[in-house]
């Protein structure tokens, strides 16, 4: 879920901070990326191949797209899940939001509350889909009420914005809260943190 992290971030960033510190974040991130597109370029890939010969094609248990697409076709929600972040991120094959959509579809309609998750993001974002907020905090609250704490942060942020629902401070409150106490990573700790702090969710 790191990926939806990261564009969470992102958006904190530019959205809760003033002009001048956001400025200060580009920067840093423009030096962080200069630094590491230099790392990788000491590396011995071919560009010329295509992008898929840059990637081992496997997974950590050593199965490759073409064993994870089997198992997705099978019903494997983990593996449609595994497939939709390796279209989503052009990781093994071409990047394509259509089919990343297709796969956490997919894993969200039986009921997985990481594809639902996933899901939700994408439709918050639009990509694949058409931007549609309503059906991202559909599925945020299907993966939130699992207990998914990516989820719950997501879902509280769209009740601070009133993006697809009505704004309601008490309930982002109840679901930044939940997603604080149910990470398990402690960057979403710092972010729900920092939500909590920012829209002064303590008061409700």
């Amino acid at each position: 879920m790191q990926n939806i992290l990261d564009w969470y971030k992102k958006k904190i960033i530019m959205k809760r901070t003033n002009r001048k510190i956001a400025k200060q974040w580009l920067v840093i991130l423009g030096i962080i990326t200069i630094l590491f597109t230099g790392c990788l370029s000491t590396q011995n890939y071919t560009y010329e191949q295509p992008i898929e010969q840059n990637f081992t094609e496997q997974n950590s248990s050593g199965q490759n797209v073409a064993e994870i697409t089997e198992q997705a076709n099978a019903g494997d929600a983990n593996a449609q899940n595994e497939l939709g972040d390796m279209y989503q991120n052009g990781k093994g094959v071409a990047q394509d939001y259509d089919k990343a959509v297709y796969w956490y579809t997919k894993s969200a309609e039986q009921g997985d509350g990481e594809g639902q998750a996933k899901l939700g993001r994408m439709y918050e974002d639009g990509k694949g889909v058409a931007q549609d907020y309503d059906k991202a905090v559909h599925w945020y609250t299907k993966s939130a009420e699992q207990g998914n704490s990516t989820a719950q942060f997501a879902l509280g942020w769209m009740y601070c914005d009133g993006l697809g629902v009505s704004q309601n401070y008490k309930k982002a409150a109840y679901w930044i809260n939940l997603s604080y106490e149910n990470a398990t990573d402690e960057e979403e700790k710092r972010l729900a943190q920092k939500v909590w702090n920012d829209y002064e969710l303590w008061r409700y």
